[in-house]
């Protein structure tokens, strides 16, 4: 591994952890989004922008007697042309809200969140819903998947998504409750680290967890993969204090014995080197 820790995580990654940590604490969605992107001001500022004229059209939709959901259906799949990606559904930029926009297609939770945006800028009550293995929303008193150009889902509907994913999973009434965008944060960190294991990229691999284990201080196993990317790419005195800090937290659980192996092989090592 060539790549030190200075040339993965720049001035600019840490500018955007602020910012995501920033976000999460103002329950500010669009922030978060794009700083998980990484998104520049001029990127920001034009997606702001589109979020914007996306809802004056909704609005003028609604004026014209349309409900909620048909609007926001016309507005984003319809004339945007912006739903789920069927053809290439693990590619990291499905997780990118800017790169959504411009390439018109994306993850369920990413497109659904823009309905969330430009909803609620066009005084819509709209929540994101993070039903097991696929994200929708909820659209005033009705239920619906951005993912498939905003297609109405009846009770049942949102019961057979659940048991694609998972057959034998008894339904849970919660699962229709609004999500945070501290959990819409993380679940998107989640999807991007996924499939960039998928490509084996690892220093997208590294960003992605480092911004990830900012939300997820509580997941051992975020923590410790930290570490152990820390120390892949060779900032080896870094990674000794993550691990320390990982064997410190989580005392007892097994994430904590490894790192605490970890952290002393480390310390045994740098002997051996001075």
């Amino acid at each position: 591994m060539t790549r030190g820790i200075r040339e993965l995580w720049s001035s600019g990654d840490e500018d955007a952890s602020e910012r995501l940590v920033s976000a999460v604490a103002e329950d500010d969605l669009l922030g978060a989004l794009l700083a998980i992107e990484g998104a520049p001001e001029p990127v920001r500022a034009h997606v702001a922008g589109e979020v914007e004229a996306m809802a004056a059209r909704v609005s003028e939709r609604l004026a014209a007697g349309e409900t909620p959901r048909e609007a926001l259906s016309a507005v984003i799949a319809v004339d945007r042309g912006v739903v789920g990606d069927e053809e290439d559904y693990y590619h990291p930029l499905n997780s990118h809200l800017g790169a959504v926009l411009e390439r018109g297609r994306g993850l369920p939770i990413l497109v659904s969140s823009l309905w969330v945006l430009v909803g609620r800028r066009a005084g819509v009550a709209v929540d994101g819903v993070a039903l097991p293995g696929h994200f929708v929303v909820q659209v005033g008193d009705e239920v619906a998947d951005p993912f498939a150009g905003g297609v109405a889902l009846s009770h049942e509907d949102c019961q057979r998504i659940v048991r694609t994913f998972g057959p034998e999973r008894p339904w849970d009434p919660a699962w229709l409750e609004p999500t945070s965008v501290d959990v819409i944060a993380e679940r998107v960190l989640r999807n991007l680290l996924n499939a960039f294991h998928r490509r084996d990229d690892r220093p997208a691999l590294y960003r992605t967890t480092r911004l990830l284990a900012q939300l997820a201080r509580e997941d051992a196993a975020v923590q410790l993969q930290l570490a152990q990317l820390t120390e892949e790419f060779g900032a080896y005195e870094l990674a000794a204090r993550l691990y320390q800090t990982v064997a410190a937290t989580f005392d007892g659980r097994r994430e904590a014995q490894i790192a605490a192996i970890r952290a002393v092989e480390l310390a045994s090592r740098s002997r051996t080197i001075n």
